[in-house]
This record gives C-alpha cells, sequence and structure tokens, in this order.
C-alpha cells in the first residue's frame, strides 16, 4: 500500500509540472525519489518525470536563442515597420489591430503616430 503522504507528493509534483513551474516540479519530483516511503515503482516513475522535464528545459534553452535572433532581427527592422505603421494608419486602421499585424508594442505604434 502506498503512503499516503507519499501520494500527495505525486500530486503536487504533477500540479506544479502542468502548471508550468517545471524547476519546482523537479525540485518535487526529487523528493519523492528521496522519500522512505516512496516504492520503487513511484521513484522510478519520478525519476522518468525529471528526465522528461529537463528535455523540455532544454528545448526551450534553444527556443530561448532562436527568440533573441527574432529580437536582433526586429532592431534591424525598425525602419520597415514604421513604414508599415504608418500605411496602416493611413488605410485607417486601428492600433490595436495594428499591434496584432505587426508584432509590434502599442508603444512602438503610438510613436509612430506621434510621428505622422
Amino acid at each position: 500500500m502506498v503512503d499516503k503522504s507519499t501520494k500527495d507528493m505525486i500530486t503536487h509534483a504533477q500540479r506544479l509540472e502542468v502548471a508550468g513551474y517545471l524547476r519546482r516540479a523537479i525540485s518535487a519530483w526529487q523528493s519523492v525519489i528521496l522519500h522512505s516511503g516512496a516504492t520503487s515503482q513511484e521513484q522510478e516513475f519520478a525519476c522518468d518525470c525529471i528526465v522528461r522535464i529537463n528535455e523540455l528545459l532544454q528545448h526551450r534553452g534553444l527556443s530561448g536563442q532562436q527568440d533573441n535572433s527574432q529580437r536582433k532581427s526586429r532592431r534591424e527592422r525598425v525602419s520597415q515597420d514604421k513604414e508599415a505603421v504608418r500605411k496602416y494608419l493611413e488605410e485607417g486602421r486601428r492600433p490595436e489591430e495594428i499591434v496584432f499585424i505587426t508584432q509590434r508594442s502599442r508603444a512602438f505604434v503610438y510613436k509612430c503616430m506621434k510621428e505622422l
């Protein structure tokens, strides 16, 4: 029979994982592994979960590097985006629409509006 506190720890770790608190979830899974009342099956399950979360975190790290390259290219496209925002404003589009279309901030759009 499974110790109640072990069940609680597993539930807590799963909730953290679902909520997106992955590093905290890893810590919770590690505490399941170290818990004296945990069965070997629970410990193996916790190890598998830690491995899966680590792979997800590594994947996010790679996508984070891609985000940095997008930021750099966004800086290079400032003049092009300003022209596009001005064009959309002349067409009569609302600033909220322009933010959605260009993926630029409201501040950027309103700054372009002032320059018109």
